[in-house]
């Protein structure tokens, strides 16, 4: 997923956090998170305007 400067985008990191809370492993949540972000952008969605609940949620339907 798109990193910045300093890391994840916070909105990213709290989702990529709430999946691992969830009991996904780490390659399971950034593997959907990396896929979510190529086919929001694909569908020329800004996720950088999505918040992390609207992350999760697409995740989660994705899993």
């Amino acid at each position: 997923f798109e990193v910045s400067a300093d890391g994840l985008s916070d909105e990213m990191e709290l989702a990529y956090q709430a999946l691992l809370q969830l009991g996904y492993r780490d390659k399971e949540a950034r593997t959907v998170l990396e896929r979510l972000e190529m086919d929001m952008q694909q569908e020329g969605t800004d996720i950088k305007k999505l918040s992390a609940a609207d992350l999760i949620a697409a995740a989660l339907r994705r899993m």
